[in-house]
C-alpha cells in the first residue's frame, strides 16, 4: 500500500528542525505539505520547484546512470537550475550517486560510477553558469568544428590536467575523446532479428540500397561513446525504436602491437538491478548480439564472471559488467591504418542503444590516452 503521512505529523517536525537553526530540504517530487512555505526543494527527473520556494537542481544529475564519456560530457552542457545564473531561489545543484545495488566494497561505488570526472565536468557549469539549456548536446557532442565543439574541446584539456594532477591512483575513468571520429550508417530494419546480417558486413561501400531505401554513411561523429538513441529521450542520432546501425573508423598505429581497448555496447545503470534487460550470455557482448571487427577479424567479448543474470538482481554486486571497471579488451593492431567496424543492433529487452570503443593506456589503476595512436580526422581513407 502507498505510504501516507498526515500533514499534522510533518509540520511539527519541520518546525522543530527550524527551531534548531537548520534549513529543511524536501525531495521534489515527494510529500507536499500545503502549510509549508519555507522548505528548500531538491528537484529530480523533470519536476519543477514549488512557487516561491528555494531549490537545488538534481534533475538528470544521476551519476549511477551516466557513462564516463557521453554521460559526463552532458554535465558540461547542462544549464543548472534551467536559468543562466543563480539567484535568491535558485541555489545551485547536487550530483547524485545512488547505486541501489549491493556492493562488495564501499570503494566499488567510486570504481563503478564516474563520480570524479562528473565533478570536474559539472564544476564549470555550476560555477560559471550557462546561457542556454543546450539539451541538443545532452546525448551527443556538438558537430565537429562548431564553436560549441571547440568550447568542449578546450575544457577537455583542463579535465585531463586535473586528472593527472589531482587524481593519480584514483578512480577517474576518462580519456580525451574529441579526437575520436566515427561514421555511421543505419538504421537497417532487422525485422525483430538482431542477428540479421546486412551488406555492410560483406563489403564496405559508400552507400547501400536495400528494400527501396538508400542508406549512406553520415558523420563524422565525435566521441568515445555514441548514443544512437538516448535512454532518457535526449536528442541523439535516430528517433527509431529498433534496428541495426554500423559504425566505422580508422586508427593509425606506428607499429604492430597488442593494444588495450575499452569496448562496450550497453551502459549498465548501477541502480535498481541490471536495468535494461538481463545480462548477456557467455559469448555475447550484449543481449542484442553486437559485434566488432578490426581489420576484418572479429573481436570476442570478455569471459563474463556473472553471465545470464536476470534484470532484477539488486543483491548481486556488479563486478565486470561495464567496460571501465573490468580489464580492457586486448586488440591486435597492425602498423599503419586499421579498419574498425562495429555492428550495433537494438531491440527486445535492451534499454540503451549505444557503443563505446576507445584505445587506452592502462596500468591496472590509472587510465591515460594512447598518444602515438591517431584517428583519421575526416575518415577520408577508403571505406
Amino acid at each position: 500500500a502507498e505510504e501516507k503521512v498526515p500533514a499534522d505529523f510533518l509540520i511539527p517536525l519541520l518546525d522543530k528542525v527550524k527551531e534548531c537553526g537548520r534549513e529543511v530540504i524536501v525531495w521534489r517530487e515527494g510529500i507536499i505539505v500545503e502549510e509549508d512555505s519555507t522548505s528548500i526543494n531538491q528537484l529530480w527527473a523533470k519536476h519543477e520547484p514549488q512557487e516561491g520556494h528555494r531549490f537545488i537542481d538534481s534533475r538528470s544529475n544521476y551519476i549511477n546512470h551516466l557513462d564516463p564519456f557521453a554521460g559526463v560530457a552532458r554535465l558540461f552542457f547542462q544549464q543548472p537550475c534551467y536559468q543562466p545564473k543563480g539567484d535568491s531561489l535558485a541555489l545551485g545543484g547536487i550530483l547524485c550517486a545512488w547505486p541501489d545495488n549491493r556492493v562488495d566494497d564501499e570503494r566499488d561505488i567510486l570504481r563503478q560510477n564516474p563520480i570524479y570526472p562528473s565533478i570536474v565536468f559539472y564544476s564549470d557549469a555550476i560555477w560559471n553558469g550557462r546561457e542556454n539549456i543546450n539539451e541538443e548536446y545532452w546525448a551527443k557532442l556538438p558537430d565537429v568544428g562548431s564553436d560549441e565543439f571547440k568550447s568542449f574541446e578546450k575544457f577537455e584539456t583542463k579535465v585531463i590536467a586535473h586528472r593527472d594532477r589531482f587524481f593519480q591512483d584514483k578512480e577517474f575513468p576518462y580519456v580525451t575523446q574529441t579526437g575520436i571520429k566515427w561514421k555511421l550508417i543505419g538504421a537497417f530494419d532487422h525485422k525483430g532479428d538482431v542477428n540479421r546480417q546486412f551488406p555492410v558486413e560483406a563489403q564496405m561501400q559508400d552507400s547501400y540500397s536495400l528494400d527501396d531505401t538508400l542508406f549512406q554513411w553520415s558523420g563524422p561523429y565525435a566521441g568515445g561513446t555514441i548514443h544512437l538513441k538516448h535512454f532518457f529521450g535526449f536528442p541523439s542520432v535516430t528517433d527509431k525504436n529498433e534496428g541495426t546501425y554500423y559504425a566505422y573508423t580508422e586508427i593509425y598505429s606506428p607499429e604492430d602491437r597488442q593494444q588495450n581497448f575499452w569496448i562496450g555496447f550497453h551502459g549498465w545503470s548501477r541502480a535498481g538491478g541490471r536495468r535494461g534487460g538481463p545480462f548477456p550470455e557467455q559469448g555475447q557482448w550484449h543481449t542484442t548480439n553486437p559485434k566488432i571487427w578490426v581489420n576484418g577479424k572479429e573481436i570476442q567479448p570478455p569471459i563474463w564472471k556473472q553471465p545470464s543474470l536476470a534484470a532484477n538482481t539488486p543483491e548481486i554486486p556488479f563486478v565486470d559488467e561495464d567496460y571501465f571497471y573490468r580489464e580492457p579488451t586486448k586488440v591486435n593492431l597492425k602498423k599503419g591504418w586499421n579498419k574498425v567496424l562495429l555492428k550495433i543492433p537494438h531491440g527486445g529487452t535492451s534499454w540503451k542503444w549505444m557503443f563505446t570503443c576507445v584505445p587506452v593506456d592502462w596500468d591496472g589503476t590509472n587510465v591515460r590516452e594512447v598518444k602515438d595512436l591517431k584517428f583519421d580526422p575526416k575518415l577520408e581513407n577508403n571505406l
